[in-house]
């Protein structure tokens, strides 16, 4: 599931560009590099499980704690990059002026780190790195539904090769991808990364840790009005080119 947009109160967000063009540049530059090349970066940047306690237990902490950051700025591939970068531009543009930038700035920081301590608890002896902004963005997420619950998201899902999307409130949507991350977290509990794949713990401890931070951080904008008596939040199905369809930018219902 893959939002496309919300209905929540957007400003400008030049913190979130900033984020993005660096996400970006970090990205751009592995690109550039060979295979021995980038493992080696990803090697020296992204964070490992298993390197950590020790680390520390040695009284040299400092190269692992910035890799609890750092590991949220590579990215596996194409895929991967355009899915984070997507999510952080759809959520930044609200949450950011909601929350101001430096609070929105601890909020995707704290959340990445979260994340990642997340996955070291309960992988502590993985040597796979762990890399992606994906557990900052959990934070996002989970902060988001805090702050505008009856905010309605437009989803899109891809069924086979057909796209479709439909628009449900927030808290529906957070909820049932933390659901999701919390199942195949539990499902996935006693097999490490072994050859890479998804840290669905790393989203669940990004998750939390944002919907827990929302509630102490302070907000500048107010959460949008309740939605109208008869006018409940959509839950029509579409797909692309259907007859009298506006899209998945427009309305889908007459008179929105």
């Amino acid at each position: 599931m893959l939002p496309l947009k919300t209905d929540a109160p957007a400003g400008a967000a030049p913190l979130t560009l900033v984020l993005l063009l660096l996400l970006g540049a970090v990205f751009a530059y592995q690109l550039t590099l060979g295979p021995f090349d980038d493992s080696r970066f990803v090697d020296d940047w992204a964070l490992v499980p298993a390197r950590l306690w020790p680390s520390i237990k040695a009284g040299l902490p400092w190269p692992e704690l910035v890799r609890l950051l750092s590991s949220a700025f590579l990215h596996a591939g194409w895929v991967h990059f355009l899915v984070n970068a997507w999510t952080l531009w759809i959520l930044g543009r609200t949450l950011e002026p909601t929350l101001g930038m430096l609070a929105y700035l601890g909020l995707y920081a704290g959340a990445a780190v979260a994340s990642a301590l997340t996955h070291v608890a309960v992988y502590p002896d993985d040597t796979v790195p762990v890399i992606g902004a994906s557990g900052a963005n959990a934070g996002l997420l989970g902060a988001f539904m805090r702050l505008y619950p009856a905010a309605r998201v437009l989803l899109v899902v891809p069924i086979v090769v057909v796209p479709v999307w439909f628009r449900v409130p927030a808290v529906v949507y957070v909820g049932l991808w933390f659901a999701i991350q919390l199942l195949q977290g539990i499902a996935a509990a006693d097999t490490p990364l072994a050859g890479g794949g998804v840290a669905w713990w790393v989203h669940v401890g990004g998750a939390v840790a944002g919907y827990l931070a929302a509630g102490f951080l302070p907000r500048r904008l107010s959460p949008p009005p309740p939605v109208k008596a008869g006018k409940p939040a959509s839950w029509r199905v579409g797909r692309w080119g259907d007859d009298g369809a506006s899209g998945p930018w427009g309305p889908r219902d007459p008179g929105r």
